[in-house]
């Protein structure tokens, strides 16, 4: 059965596609749909919520469920699985079983109104070739208060009629688990016939139409003389457990059977063949048993129950009118893809008809929603040998890299975001600090928090923020001081960098020239830190004078520009000289070879490496990440494994999905394993790890 492990996978350029859409992030919910249903309950269903969702982000991933049912159980996968749904924010209800399932979808407070359109069932799907009693099944009671599990039969048998639902709870195996009845007795029709004749029923017994071996030609007659010996050998043989309700399901299939075959056989004809059956003497017959007698009474007791007084039924019949063919239903558990007969009887369950029926899918392996590994990078040294180096003995630089352009192809990360910032951290810094660059940032597939707070941030936070995202060294950031003094010149910025980078013109008057110098002067005793000081520049020191003087020319007006411009950006007294020094470095930083994968890692973005060809070694399957420590230790990696668990879904998002995530707990990812593993742990290769192209590989999609 299930358990909890880990699994593996790997990018595929080839396979990647380009992906936009709204995400799950503090304070960036992404698209709606939220946990209920949507579109309209009547006629044959509403548009496809999903066909107007932006694409996955990366690969293809699962639907994102808007209600997701997990059987309930203490067992580690079924924690797990728990775990997984519920902490990136996902609507789980526990079920015990399918009747209890009904109910819920039922229940409006539960799936609000309307068409549902995305489903997902979690629970243990289990094979066993080696126990009568316990074929493929899902792990979870069929009925409310059940023993055996949900087989393929009930799901078939409930989506007909009552006689069908009560024969495919009356089944059983017998032999193995592929050989199945509903009788007692199994001789052959011939072999019942010639014991049961006597002169009494002879007659009617020669109406029955055989073949030259003696059995019915017809297999309801067949059928009609199976249940009536298997009576006989209820009547005849010691009690056993399930006699008396397979006693009370015979009378049911007689009444429904009887009426059936009144043609070549009258009703009196019927009757007198099923009591010359009962009546016959002492004779050896050879009978099936179910393996677990008293469990299967007990259930089939509460099938009779709820087939008569019509309740699944009737529920089923309203459950049904909230799918369509635009409905989907995601089967998590082990290995359920590889009896696609199993997921059509889902299908069928839940379907109306033939066209009005929703798409199902399971995995051919064995699920598991363990924790991925993982590789932080706490510097920019971290990042530098990463992007040189690769990781030693799993991937080379080249192949990092690649990995790193594939998911911020993916995130909207592309050549824009470094021209972005190069023309920025390149401005004069009169001009940077005018902070009309930030409008607007460059866009992203996803709102990302870490960028869209640079837009808004007030000066301190927005230096504080540009150092971690740029991995700035520590001599640069300006001091409390040196902020304090800047700060209160910022609204005047954008005004006084128009002035400054003004043209002086050649036909500008005397008075023009003047007005000019007098701007130039306010921005020079604003910026010069001596001004106002105990100790303020000479005559000689000051760039522009104290006094304008009483004639000028359109070139000393131009000259006077230019020293200030050169003062503001280089000169020790300039208030702004250290913000000059960081802007510098910051432009070094998104100039260099690294300055990509230093800039997502620093935004608070992740990226997967993998490696399908090393299956065998689940540590070749690693996300990338920031990771801050000390007073931010729920920063970078947080955001990242927000991100990650994002990137698990496509179609319509929850909008809370993620949101409340703290690392490393969403580091949680659907894996799936192609052999059993031991108690103590996932051991046997290979794996792969969702949202790879092979993972989606291994799921098996019966459509509608």
């Amino acid at each position: 059965m299930c358990k909890s492990s880990k699994g593996t996978k790997t990018a595929n350029p080839a396979l990647e596609k380009k992906r936009q859409i709204q995400p799950a992030t503090d304070g960036n919910a992404g698209g709606g749909g939220g946990n209920g249903g949507g579109g309209s309950s009547t006629g044959g269903g509403g548009p496809d919520p999903e066909a107007s969702a932006p694409a996955a982000i990366m690969f293809e991933p699962d639907f994102a469920p808007q209600l997701t049912f997990i059987a309930k159980g203490d067992d580690g996968f079924i924690k797990i699985a728990n775990k997984f749904h519920k902490q990136i924010g996902l609507k789980v209800e526990e079920i015990a079983s399918i009747e209890e399932l009904l109910e819920k979808l039922l229940d409006k407070t539960i799936t609000q109104e309307g068409l549902i359109n995305r489903m997902r069932i979690v629970s243990h799907v289990y094979v066993s070739a080696s126990a009568l009693d316990d074929p493929a099944n899902m792990k979870i009671p069929f009925l409310k208060g059940g023993s055996r599990n949900s087989l393929k039969r009930f799901f078939t048998g409930f989506a007909g009629t009552s006689i069908d639902a009560l024969r495919a709870m009356m089944t059983f195996e017998y032999t193995s688990f592929t050989d199945l009845t509903i009788y007692l007795c199994q001789n052959g029709a011939s072999d019942i016939i010639l014991s049961a004749k006597n002169a009494a029923s002879t007659a009617s017994f020669n109406k029955i139409a055989t073949d030259p071996l003696g059995d019915p030609v017809d297999p309801k007659i067949t059928d009609f003389l199976k249940i009536c010996m298997s009576m006989w050998l209820i009547k005849t043989l010691p009690v056993q457990p399930h006699y008396a309700v397979f006693k009370q399901a015979y009378d049911m299939l007689l009444a429904d059977a009887k009426p059936k075959l009144v043609g070549a056989l009258t009703a009196q004809d019927l009757d007198t063949i099923q009591n010359a059956i009962l009546a016959i003497g002492p004779v050896t017959y050879k009978e099936a048993s179910p393996g677990k007698p008293a469990e299967f009474a007990s259930d089939l007791t509460k099938a009779i129950a709820v087939i008569q007084s019509n309740t699944l039924r009737a529920n089923l019949d309203k459950v049904r009118k909230r799918f369509d063919s635009k409905s989907r239903i995601d089967i998590r558990g082990c290995q359920i893809g590889r009896d696609p007969e199993f997921l059509t009887a889902i299908q069928t369950f839940f379907g109306t008809d033939a066209t009005r029926r929703p798409t199902v899918s399971g995995p051919k392996w064995y699920q598991h929603f363990n924790a991925i590994g993982y590789r932080s990078v706490k510097n920019n040294g971290n990042i530098t040998t990463l992007y040189n180096s690769g990781i030693a003995g799993m991937y080379t630089a080249n192949q990092l890299r690649a990995f790193l352009d594939q998911w911020a192809d993916g995130f909207g990360i592309k050549a824009n975001h470094l021209t972005f910032w190069q023309t920025a951290f390149g401005l004069p810094v009169l001009e940077f600090l005018a902070l009309q660059w930030r409008t607007p940032l460059p866009a992203t597939t996803l709102p990302v928090p870490r960028l869209l707070s640079l837009g808004t941030a007030a000066f301190s936070d927005l230096l504080t923020q540009l150092g971690a995202v740029f991995y700035l060294p520590a001599a640069t950031p300006l001091s409390a001081g040196d902020i304090t003094g800047i700060t209160p010149l910022l609204p005047q910025c954008a005004t006084w960098n128009t002035q400054l980078k003004a043209e002086v013109p050649d036909a500008a008057t005397e008075a023009e020239l003047k007005a000019t110098l007098a701007n130039y002067k306010v921005i020079y005793e604003k910026i010069d830190k001596r001004v106002g000081s105990g100790t303020p520049p000479t005559d000689a020191q000051r760039i522009i004078p104290a006094t304008v003087p009483a004639t000028l020319t359109v070139t000393e007006v131009r000259d006077f520009q230019t020293k200030l411009k050169q003062f503001i950006d280089t000169n020790t007294n300039s208030r702004l000289v250290k913000m000059k020094t960081l802007l510098d470095a910051a432009l070094a930083k998104v100039l260099d070879g690294p300055a990509k994968m230093r800039y997502y890692l620093g935004i608070g973005l992740p990226f997967l490496v993998y490696n399908p060809a090393a299956a065998a070694n689940v540590e070749a399957n690693h996300v990338i990440l920031a990771e801050d420590s000390g007073s931010a230790a729920a920063g970078r990696q947080t955001d990242a494994v927000k991100f990650w668990a994002r990137v698990q879904w496509r179609g319509v998002i929850p909008a809370d999905l993620g949101k409340n995530l703290v690392f490393p707990e969403g580091l949680e990812t659907p894996w799936l394993v192609e052999k059993h593993q031991g108690d103590t742990g996932l051991t046997i290769p290979p794996f792969v790890v969702s949202p790879t192209p092979e993972y989606q590989d291994k799921i098996v999609t019966i459509n509608a």
